[in-house]
């Protein structure tokens, strides 16, 4: 059988490695040119970290909160400070307010800000417990206006990194995945997401935007209109799974082409059919060599 159904990858309870960090250039032009880097965001943001610079969690925090020091520089002492501390150095963290502190910083207008607060985010959110602060801090939605300021590739690629782990923590009853979630953002999100991994083969972000969407599907109170706004993706993404046959991709992938049919079978029996015959059996048959494709591990 064709493994439809998969576990999506979690890093709730361990350390996040090493590997986990490594940085995947988007290669341009991406046709969508609302995704096309913002301006501003030119700047690089890695900076030499002054060492003299108190490193221990507490006077990290301590300076963003007082806002009267460098932002771009404490947020990049921090992650460093919690990539090298692992899971103790999170919860300390989380323990003197460094979830709400880095939800805080959402607020900047500096792109260069904001990613580093989503990488400080991915980093402190590694547990139940975590996860739970940042949704009831409202997280969610502040993350996903990042997206709708700022349509720029490295901070997308940073938020569906983050939301692909920590969404599951949103209740079932939960008014975001009416209210902040919405189908044709999640398309374009897949089309561009789907474009960088034809164009650069690194298809990371991809995997993240269809779990996203995976979840959204099967929570989104909406049903068969849900699924008919991701319906005109799925020759591409079925391209892309071509192009890049990891197994990263092709769970996540599967995940949300399994999710789309999960809702369109569930409402069969009171909707008209919505996928369309032309995309239908095409599905299935790349669905079915896809079983017998050799996989590196």
């Amino acid at each position: 059988q064709l493994p439809l159904q998969l576990s999506p990858r979690r890093a709730m309870g361990r350390d996040k490695q090493p590997q986990d960090f490594e940085e995947h250039q988007i290669a341009r032009p991406i046709a969508r040119a609302k995704w096309l880097l913002d301006p501003d965001a030119t700047t690089s943001v890695t900076e030499v970290v002054d060492i003299t610079e108190p490193k221990d969690i507490h006077s990290i925090l301590a300076n963003l909160a007082s806002a009267s020091s460098d932002e771009l520089l404490q947020l990049h002492t921090l992650n460093g400070a919690l990539r090298d501390g692992g899971h103790d150095a999170a919860e300390d963290a989380c323990r003197l307010g460094g979830i709400r502190i880095s939800i805080d910083m959402l607020k900047s207008k500096r792109p260069e800000v904001l990613e580093k607060s989503l990488e400080a985010l991915w980093l402190l959110v590694d547990d139940h417990d975590s996860c739970q602060e940042l949704i009831q801090r409202n997280g969610h939605h502040e993350i996903w206006r990042i997206l709708r300021r700022h349509r720029n590739d490295q901070l997308a690629s940073n938020v569906f990194r983050l939301m692909a782990e920590t969404l599951y923590g949103e209740s079932r009853s939960s008014t975001f995945w009416k209210d902040g979630l919405d189908g044709h953002f999640l398309s374009e999100a897949l089309d561009w997401s789907i474009q960088v991994a034809l164009s650069s083969h690194s298809s990371h972000t991809l995997g993240f935007v269809c779990d996203v969407a995976a979840l959204w599907l099967q929570r989104c109170p909406t049903g068969l209109e849900a699924v008919k706004a991701l319906l005109h993706n799925v020759p591409a993404l079925l391209q892309a799974m071509a192009v890049c046959p990891n197994n990263a991709l092709l769970q996540h992938g599967c995940r949300l082409l399994w999710a789309m049919a999960e809702v369109t079978s569930r409402a069969q029996h009171v909707h008209a059919r919505c996928w369309p015959e032309s995309l239908g059996q095409p599905t299935l048959r790349a669905l079915e060599e896809m079983k017998h494709m050799d996989l590196p591990p």
